[in-house]
């Protein structure tokens, strides 16, 4: 299930169109917090930054205490 939901929201990330034209503007930090496998909170990551490449992501692995 998580991998779903990191390829949907690498998906939408990537999927282009008018709102993301811009995506050279966007710059900044981004701290992603998740308790996805290292492999796929990579993945997640290098599709953001392909997709935002002026945003440095940064992000934390942690589980959850359920």
């Amino acid at each position: 299930m998580k991998r779903i939901a990191a390829l949907a929201l690498a998906t939408v990330v990537t999927s282009g169109g008018p709102v993301l034209a811009q995506n050279e503007d966007v710059s900044g930090t981004l701290v992603l917090y998740t308790s996805q496998p290292d492999a796929d909170a990579q993945q997640t990551v290098d599709a953001f930054s392909e997709a935002y490449p002026n945003v440095e992501v940064e992000w934390v692995r942690d589980g959850t205490t359920q």
